[in-house]
């Protein structure tokens, strides 16, 4: 066939198709990605990079790579084979850009107490570590996972050991305890250079939340529902090695001595060695060391102020804070409060100080919110992923990627003498500029360039139409330098009189994942039958990949949503 003009084509701006607060692509119909809704200050520079998220309560959760546009960069659903995902972030392990994660066992994160991995990945997205919990215990939970400088990681644990509960109103006298504890392990070798457990120095009557309190308070009663009476948050490392350890349950930010395991100080709670002056903060998630100063360390902080039953404060907000180390007082430096200024954040939430001096903020379960501020608290940028799904953090890197797998294409055409329409995405590709589409009338004949199409902004698919109908198609990525990115897609069979494929986040018809290994080159034409569902394949995609043809769309709408997020409160995710 020859070459076709060039210019006779037909871009469109977006191709995503928004149902029931989820992006659904024509290229890509096994994904349904949280819809990000941003609005932009255009007074203030916004720092570059992109959004990290970890949505949950939503079709499919997983860690999710957007543009500060509100476009999708990466879903990955597949690589978590569909269940939750927490911590989503950016690191530099063996001299390389890594972005790592922990993965729970479960579309539910409030089933990941000791129920998961650590998963670290290449720029390619593979798999190159994978990390558990050391000395025995029973798995990593997802509330911290962060690597450090030097090869090693900070995880938190939850681990049920039998306790004397009978001063706190169990009446069996023995009963069990979720003991809040963390490890740093060397990823490489897996070996537990540091552990530390919490009801070896914190007592459990410091703790505001009793036996059965509230919802995934437990009853102390069994090991499956052992009294969570300190809920570790998050753990970071000082530069004198000690540690810094965020309990929920108690309210309290404690350092811990890297010698000798004891509490150096603890700042809020009950038993606060430090005098907080003119501030409080509760229920907090997310401590970060952030600099030092001589006796005075500065830290970070997602003050919830509230959870399921407490409520402290009219906003939850994030915290800057001082602490001086040897006068053991602290002052608030800055506060960062929600764009509607009554927002409040029962479970989650972070804080991020980003390299132009600007500050993000995830606002956990709070509407699914992510806002960026100046450093005198302006809001520069916000978004809010589509209800119902929330993101248990929410981060910004910079982060540069070219996937394993091969760009994906979709191509139809009303007739087969209508023009015909490209859709073309790359799932977390970032060095896209252009795609080149090749056609052939025959699926074994030569092949010409049909169209250089240059990528739709940031958007996750671009469209193209060209005059004249094609019957057989593949394209290939261009970088902005003109050089060809990874291997062409597959030769895809141009779909004929059928309306655009509405995604449902399973297997439909014969589509396959466009990943080497499973599928890779041998990934064929979308709907065209992959000896499964054949010729067979009718709309609207009854068959799930799995030979269930009774499959249904997954439950949407409000009352599925409010049913979600009750499940979510019911197993205390926080």
């Amino acid at each position: 066939m020859a070459a076709r003009s060039l210019l006779c084509l037909l871009l469109t701006a977006g191709t995503a198709v928004i149902a029931d607060n989820a992006r659904t692509y024509p290229s890509r119909p096994n994904l349904r990605a949280p819809s990000l809704d941003v609005s932009i200050n255009p007074g203030y520079a916004l720092t570059p990079g992109y959004i990290f998220v970890t949505p949950r309560d939503n079709d499919q959760p997983g860690p999710y790579i957007y543009d500060t546009q509100g476009n999708l960069v990466w879903s990955g659903r597949d690589a978590t084979n569909g269940n939750a995902a927490t911590n989503l972030q950016v690191a530099n392990y063996q001299n390389r850009q890594h972005l790592y994660f922990f993965q729970s066992n479960s579309q539910f994160p409030q089933d990941s107490r000791g129920q998961g991995q650590g998963v670290i990945m290449d720029d390619s997205y593979t798999v190159v570590r994978t990390v558990q919990a050391g000395n025995g215990r029973q798995g990593l939970d997802g509330r911290e996972f962060k690597i450090l400088d030097g090869g090693t990681v900070l995880v938190s644990v939850y681990q049920p050991l039998e306790y004397d509960v009978g001063r706190f109103g169990i009446s069996t006298g023995r009963g069990w305890v979720l003991s809040g504890m963390f490890q740093e392990i060397r990823i490489d070798t897996g070996e537990v250079l540091f552990e530390w457990n919490s009801l070896d120095f914190v007592d459990p009557s410091t703790s505001y939340v009793t036996p059965n309190s509230r919802d995934g308070a437990g009853d102390g009663l069994s090991p499956n529902t052992a009294w969570d009476y300190f809920h570790i948050t998050s753990v970071d490392k000082t530069p004198d090695g000690d540690y810094l350890v965020s309990s929920r349950h108690t309210s309290t930010v404690y350092k811990v001595s890297r010698v000798d395991k004891t509490v150096v100080w603890r700042l809020g709670g009950q038993s606060s060695t430090v005098a907080l002056q003119g501030f409080s903060f509760s229920f907090q998630h997310d401590v970060r060391f952030r600099g030092q100063n001589g006796d005075v360390i500065s830290l970070s902080l997602f003050d919830n102020g509230a959870d399921q039953r407490t409520r402290n404060t009219g906003a939850s907000s994030g915290k800057i804070i001082d602490v001086d180390t040897r006068g053991l007082t602290a002052r608030l430096v800055a506060q960062f409060n929600p764009p509607s200024g009554n927002q409040v954040s029962e479970s989650g939430g972070s804080v991020q100080l980003v390299q132009n001096g600007n500050v993000v903020v995830g606002w956990g379960s709070a509407s699914g919110l992510i806002t960026e501020h100046t450093r005198d608290g302006a809001v520069v940028w916000s978004a809010s992923l589509g209800d119902p799904a929330r993101s248990y953090k929410a981060i910004k890197f910079d982060w540069s990627a070219t996937p394993r797998d091969t760009p994906s294409l979709y191509a139809r055409a009303d007739s087969n003498i209508a023009p015909t329409t490209f859709y073309m995405s790359w799932n977390g590709a970032t060095r896209v500029a252009t795609y080149q589409v090749y056609s052939s009338d025959a699926a074994g004949g030569q092949f010409s360039m049909a169209a250089v199409v240059p990528k739709t902004g940031g958007s996750f698919e671009t469209t193209a139409t060209v005059p004249g109908f094609v019957g057989n198609a593949y394209v290939t990525a261009l970088d902005a330098a003109g050089n060809v990115v990874g291997t062409q897609s597959a030769v895809v069979q141009t779909v004929v009189g059928q309306g655009l494929p509405q995604g449902q986040g399973q297997g439909q018809g014969g589509w396959q994942n466009p990943t080497p290994g499973q599928g890779g080159q041998n990934w064929q034409s979308p709907w065209q039958g992959n000896g499964q569902s054949g010729q067979n394949w009718q709309a609207p995609w009854q068959d799930n990949g799995q030979g269930g043809q009774n499959w249904q769309a997954p439950c949407q709408g409000p009352l599925c949503a409010r049913g979600r997020q009750r499940l979510r409160r019911r197993r205390g995710l926080a």
